[in-house]
């Protein structure tokens, strides 16, 4: 929201915010942090006022500000005790939060039987991000015994309902036919260009490797290109990858200069290959 549109609204937000309303300062607290121009300390007083009132959303909000250091300093545990009172008001998003605080003994004692009952609630209010994280444990064989047919079948429920990673790891599944299961390519390219249609750029990046490769798909170098560069703006694998497809004339016509620009973005983001190729053509990051 531009900020000349925001002013306006945020004023009307505050006057009903300054009158207790908890719904209001839920409301102010969201705009505080999302909306420029971000205000996040007193998006985080904002919420607490809220939060202290019961107020469910702002009881999850403020325990992922805490959780992660957003408007002030990091705070787990204050973090958890926040998303443990909205995960107890039904709260989906806290309980995945807390399932995944639990899940990991962050800011809380490490319990991955309590994750599961949290994910297991969220997932029953159709929390895609539950159903992965319940799909992964049976996958994984991490805090219930190993079931891969019963990970596959979670995985499957996220992903149906549009979770990207999900699709992912459906899509790499089906391409490697992981645990003895068969391989099937039609269905790993059907899951990544799936996920690719939601705009994100992993798996953008991802249908690119695919095309590039000639894996599960006719060889296409050429649009491989063009999906490293759509995705490159946000994904720093696509990056180097693009960096590379300059630097060897796959796809693209061979261009030195464009294939440091690349390089160096990619570097910037923490790519070590990224830096090694850089330092094979003697160039600094």
């Amino acid at each position: 929201m531009p900020a000349r549109a925001a002013k306006p609204r945020r004023k009307a937000l505050l006057a009903k915010a300054r009158t207790g309303d908890p719904e209001a300062e839920c409301l102010l607290a969201e705009d505080l942090a999302f909306d420029d121009p971000k205000d996040l300390a007193r998006a985080r007083r904002w919420y607490l006022r809220a939060a202290r009132q019961g107020h469910a959303r702002a009881q999850n909000n403020l325990g992922c500000m805490f959780r992660d250091g957003r408007g002030g300093r990091r705070d787990w545990r204050r973090g958890v005790t926040w998303l443990r009172r909205a995960a107890a008001q039904g709260d989906p998003d806290a309980q995945v939060s807390l399932g995944f605080a639990l899940f990991y003994g962050r800011g809380v004692r490490r319990d991955q039987a309590e994750a599961l009952q949290w994910y297991q609630r969220a997932s029953r209010q159709g929390h895609d991000r539950a159903m992965r994280n319940i799909g992964l444990m049976f996958l994984n064989g991490e805090g219930v015994r190993r079931d891969f047919e019963r990970g596959m079948r979670w995985i499957r429920k996220a992903a149906e309902r549009g979770n990207v990673k999900a699709m992912l790891r459906l899509a790499d599944i089906f391409e490697t036919g992981a645990n003895g299961r068969r391989k099937n390519s039609p269905a790993a390219f059907r899951w990544t260009d799936r996920a690719s249609d939601t705009g994100d750029a992993e798996a953008i990046m991802c249908l690119g490797v695919m095309y590039f490769n000639g894996r599960c798909v006719e060889r296409d170098q050429e649009l491989a290109a063009d999906l490293y560069r759509i995705a490159a703006d946000e994904d720093d694998w696509a990056k180097y990858l693009l960096g590379l497809c300059y630097r060897d004339g796959e796809g693209v016509r061979k261009r030195r200069g464009s294939a440091v620009m690349w390089f160096r973005a990619a570097a910037k983001r923490g790519i070590p290959e990224a830096v090694e190729a850089l330092a094979a053509l003697g160039e600094k990051p």
